[in-house]
């Protein structure tokens, strides 16, 4: 399992003064109507069955936080432990 974190900020998605609290967190279909960075996994993992967790956070300022949880399932441990070993992911933007 490993997490891409990313930070950003847009300014539409500020909220300072309309609400009280610090940060809203907003679950996987809220992504699909905001602005993300092209980022992405050169290795292709689609040999391995995976799960993607992910959760966005806006702050007052605007400022978005997203994070994605890459889990490959359905591993035993030793096949795990060698694809760790073995893979190296390298993460690219256009």
């Amino acid at each position: 399992m490993f997490f891409l974190r990313q930070i950003w900020k847009d300014s539409r998605l500020a909220y300072q003064g309309l609400l009280d609290n610090p940060s809203i967190t907003m679950k996987q279909h809220f992504v699909q109507h905001i602005w993300l960075p092209d980022a992405f996994f050169d290795k292709d993992l689609s040999d391995h069955k995976t799960r993607e967790d992910l959760f966005v956070r806006i702050y007052q300022d605007g400022k978005i936080m997203y994070s994605l949880r890459y889990a490959v399932v359905g591993l035993e441990i030793k096949r795990l432990v060698k694809l760790i070993k073995t893979t190296t992911i390298y993460l690219k933007s256009k």
